[in-house]
């Protein structure tokens, strides 16, 4: 029998796009969004990493309920942490973990009572923690994590009280 002498087409395209090289900046986001909106996110994926890098368990981000939302909810060696992000662009208005009021404190407060009783089949240690994220020019410049920030029974009983 002779060879097929006929042209062979190539191999069809895979339907999976080949990764973009590493060097390459992610695609931006909409670029309709707002400035707060864009630093907002920035800050919580740094965040985030960060709490990946010290060996913390992302459980959920951007945890919604009807009392609020918690940005980040981990669990850090058996402690169920509930993380309040805060990113500034700039000092002028002072250190990020100013901007958590006790009205935010109290939302974040009922909110992971709110987890807790929809997630969890038993109890378990937890505590608030707060994550300052400043950036400089559009890149991430310092990341401090702040443990027990604040008291979530404090908090709860401020409400029941």
């Amino acid at each position: 029998m002779a060879a097929d002498s006929r042209p062979r087409a190539d191999p069809p395209a895979s339907p999976i796009a080949a990764p973009a090289p590493a060097e390459e900046a992610p695609a931006p986001r909409a670029p309709g969004r707002p400035l707060p909106l864009r630093i907002g996110e920035r800050g919580e994926a740094a965040a985030g990493a960060q709490l990946e890098a010290g060996g913390c368990q992302i459980l959920a981000r951007n945890y919604r309920c009807p009392h609020g939302e918690i940005d980040l909810v981990a669990l850090d060696q058996g402690v169920l942490i509930f993380v309040e992000v805060k990113t500034r662009s700039s000092s002028a208005w002072g250190p990020p973990r100013d901007a958590v009021t006790s009205a935010k404190r109290r939302k974040i407060a009922r909110s992971a009572s709110h987890y807790m009783l929809a997630h969890l089949e038993q109890e378990c240690a937890y505590r608030a923690d707060i994550v300052e994220v400043a950036l400089r020019r559009g890149t991430v410049a310092a990341v401090r994590h702040l443990k027990g920030a604040f008291s979530i029974e404090a908090e709860l009983e401020k409400l029941s009280g």
